[in-house]
């Protein structure tokens, strides 16, 4: 009787072994991929104050230049916008990709379950949370406004140009005869 026992115990536990580590496997691989989220919204909000803050420095000496380097720092703006916009949609599609990831581990692991992660609205909400956030950040950079910063420094100069005095005019000689 002993040795029935054992014997049922040795089959059953390398199906319970197996079983525990696939599970273990599926939830390394879905932690993996929460940290790639994690990793990417963090390049994500780095980047993107650096870039804000770099923004307000530039436009702020563009509007006090008032000459000829202000156009250059407004071209400096265009660029600052365009690489923050274009840094959101990277990150979105880095996020998503990490998304569909788990996705498709929880569709391999579990298809008829239907419930994801801990529970299926959290980690919904979770998902939707981190693919707003960049779609947030690249509605920011389309708004901010280039051409009102231009306009300011257009109106700078002009005023520049309309307070400076005029050359004296040349006054003919006087000839005596």
């Amino acid at each position: 009787m002993g040795i029935r026992r054992r014997a049922a115990t040795t089959d059953a536990t390398p199906q319970s072994v197996s079983t525990v580590d696939a599970d273990s496997v599926h939830y390394s691989r879905w932690f993996n991929e929460d940290a790639l989220v994690n990793q990417r919204l963090t390049w994500l909000l780095l980047a993107q104050g650096l870039l804000f803050a770099a923004y307000g420095t530039v436009a702020i000496k563009a509007v006090d230049a008032c000459d000829d380097k202000a156009d250059y720092l407004v071209s400096v703006l265009g660029l600052i916008s365009a690489v923050g916009s274009i840094f959101a949609v990277l990150i979105f599609f880095g996020i998503g990709a990490a998304v569909a990831a788990q996705w498709i581990l929880h569709g391999r692991r579990r298809p008829s379950r239907a419930q994801i992660g801990v529970h299926t609205a959290t980690t919904i909400i979770g998902w939707i949370t981190c693919l707003s956030v960049p779609v947030v950040f690249f509605v920011a950079w389309l708004y901010i406004p280039d051409a009102e910063i231009q306009r300011v420094v257009a109106n700078c100069k002009a005023a520049a140009a309309a307070s400076t005095p005029a050359p004296p005019a040349s006054t003919p000689a006087i000839r005596r005869p």
